[in-house]
């Protein structure tokens, strides 16, 4: 059974555990959480938990050879922070 709205962080789970093992395929893991998180982000482009696994899945592939993404990466935290639905004690 999938849980669509976890399967962006489970992916990113799977890719940091992969990628703590040295194993090769936790690229292709964090290319799948940006995709469940575009996903959610269709739903709702404010989803603070999708811009989250997904900036971090963003620096996930930067570590894995995709360095160009590292500015993606910064852009979509910057959009977390801003979003509306963020909880109210992280605002600053």
């Amino acid at each position: 059974m999938t849980y669509p709205t976890e399967q962006a962080t489970l992916w990113l789970l799977e890719g940091i555990a992969r990628l703590s093992i040295g194993r090769n395929e936790a690229h292709q893991a964090f290319a799948q959480a940006v995709d469940a998180a575009d996903t959610m982000l269709a739903f709702a482009a404010d989803n603070v938990e999708a811009l989250d696994a997904q900036a971090v899945a963003y620096c996930g592939l930067a570590l894995t050879g995709e360095s160009t993404l590292v500015s993606d990466a910064v852009e979509t935290f910057q959009r977390a922070r801003r979003s509306p639905r963020r909880p109210a004690c992280s605002r600053r």
